[in-house]
């Protein structure tokens, strides 16, 4: 395992729940859950690699609830990201199950 610098991000902002990486782009994808949080504060960042040891982060998108899921998808040069909105939080009453689940389509 190798210690990588991020630059771009705080070390509060990388924690990761759902990931899938784009190895065409050597980049990362992954979303924070927010489960213990009843706001729709879920996030989906991207961590793109210079070098093994070296990536710089971004905010994708904001305002989701309990991200637990990210898949991303290069078709014919269209890009784009897959994520499960879960309702996790749900199970300790901090929200409804209204859908049960979502999947938020994000064309990069």
């Amino acid at each position: 395992m190798q210690e990588v610098s991020i630059s771009g991000l705080s070390m509060e902002q990388v924690n990761m729940d759902g990931i899938s990486w784009g190895k065409d782009n050597n980049t990362l994808y992954y979303a924070s859950n927010d489960a213990g949080n009843p706001e729709n504060v879920g996030t989906v960042y991207k961590l793109e690699f210079s070098n093994e040891v070296t990536a710089s982060g971004t905010i994708i998108k904001t305002g989701l609830d309990d991200t637990s899921g990210v898949w991303y998808l290069n078709n014919n040069g269209s890009e784009y990201l897959f994520v499960c909105e879960s309702q996790f939080g749900a199970l300790f009453g901090l929200n409804s199950l209204e859908p049960p689940f979502n999947i938020e389509i994000v064309n990069l």
